[in-house]
């Protein structure tokens, strides 16, 4: 099961760019490439791409998936039944994504797809060519030196013919507006010191980036603010958001530090 948070995305002048491309790629049933460091917000944009679009389907690509394993993942995401070898596995799905185009497949640490067997990428690229199903292929850099050729793995092909688009970081800013939000909605206030060390975590992309920040932040709130789930579930349905009856709750280092080692209840 792929994580999913229910927090508020943080929608940056970058994210906002890489959405409406990754959008424009969709309408116009192409295949894009979304580039980025881990934790930069590609997994979040992909949650909400599925969240705007019922036939959107997330893979995640593990590092040992095989060429067949990724096949039937797709199948089974787009409730296909496949059997036999590779190749009828290949025709079995694409015969039918054309007699069903309304699926768009969203690709997560595409990077891995270079592990055992790099034409795995070629073979997404066929599908592609004869289904013309959207496709989105999210990863970090090392995706883009894939799909460039730099690692001599001859698919400049492929990378010419991308709707392509980057994250950069989060910017100090862009973080005030998010965190100013989020005490709005969840009647809370964090301390100036917490908010630089949010901030620091949010931008520290060698060790998680947003994708700590915001596993950080979740505990936070369920710690200090259990009805925050239900609360960011309305905001992001645009339903009626019930908070008047909270009391307000300030975010200190020593909550921040005993929240990091609060274990969620799932």
């Amino acid at each position: 099961m792929l994580r999913r948070t229910l927090l508020p995305t943080m929608e940056t002048k970058s994210y906002d760019e890489v959405m409406g491309t990754v959008r424009m790629g969709i309408k116009q049933r192409k295949l894009t490439a979304v580039f980025g460091t881990p934790g930069s917000g590609k997994s979040s944009l992909l949650n909400d791409i599925e969240l705007e679009n019922p036939c959107a389907h997330r893979i995640l690509c593990a590092p040992t998936m095989t060429m067949k394993n990724l096949l039937v993942q797709i199948a089974n995401s787009v409730n296909t039944h496949v059997k036999g070898d590779t190749y009828s596995v290949q025709q079995q799905l694409t015969e039918a994504l054309v007699s069903d185009p309304k699926h768009i497949l969203l690709f997560d640490e595409c990077e891995n797809l270079h592990r055992g067997n790099v034409s795995k990428i070629d073979v997404l690229r066929q599908i592609y060519d004869e289904s013309n199903i959207p496709m989105v292929l999210c990863g970090t850099y090392q995706l883009q030196n894939l799909l460039s050729g730099a690692n001599d793995h001859n698919q400049p092909q492929i990378f010419r013919r991308l709707f392509k688009a980057e994250f950069k970081l989060v910017s100090k800013d862009e973080f005030i507006k998010y965190i100013d939000t989020l005490e709005k909605l969840l009647f809370l206030k964090f301390a100036p010191d917490v908010r630089n060390e949010l901030f620091a975590l949010c931008t520290d992309v060698e060790n998680g980036g947003l994708g700590i920040f915001i596993y950080l932040l979740e505990n936070t709130l369920t710690f200090v603010r259990p009805e925050w789930e239900d609360i960011c579930t309305a905001y992001k349905k645009q339903e009626p958001i019930e908070n008047s009856a909270l009391t307000p709750v300030m975010i200190d280092r020593n909550i921040l530090r005993q929240s990091s080692r609060f274990q969620m209840k799932k």
